[in-house]
């Protein structure tokens, strides 16, 4: 994997800002220069949020419109950005409040089976998104 965009959005609470810092800081420790596109957060509970990530082996000094990965906490998220998934990209989902093509992750179910909170839901997506990226790295090695 010589570079991946990813875009992280759910609603303002769904800890969206944590999520993509958590995946950035992981890249970042596996060598990537990393660019973070932040978009101006909404302020008020329930408002669209949504961050991207830009992972490369070389310098990366902006964002990229299309994405590889779109990781969907609420179908707002699927509805606003569908438009950016690369050709061939990927929707990650939580199954259980998102209608989309793609991989679906029981969220909640997970956030339940751990005795979670439900904010825990973008901990879960981040897992799913990992271990999509490490298995998309171990394909291309092959």
């Amino acid at each position: 994997m010589s570079e991946i965009s990813i875009l992280i959005g759910g609603k303002a609470g769904d800890g969206i800002k944590q999520a993509a810092n958590t995946i950035a800081r992981l890249l970042g420790r596996q060598g990537y220069n990393i660019f973070f596109y932040d978009d101006y957060p909404s302020l008020i509970r329930g408002g669209h949020n949504f961050s991207i990530i830009r992972a490369s082996e070389s310098d990366c000094l902006c964002h990229e419109e299309e994405v590889e990965i779109i990781v969907a906490l609420n179908q707002d998220t699927v509805d606003r950005h569908i438009g950016d998934l690369r050709p061939g990209g990927v929707i990650i989902y939580d199954k259980d409040n998102v209608e989309a093509q793609g991989i679906g992750v029981p969220m909640d179910q997970i956030v339940k089976e751990h005795s979670g909170i439900p904010i825990m839901r973008n901990t879960a997506e981040d897992a799913k998104a990992v271990q999509f990226m490490q298995e998309k790295r171990l394909r291309k090695a092959r």
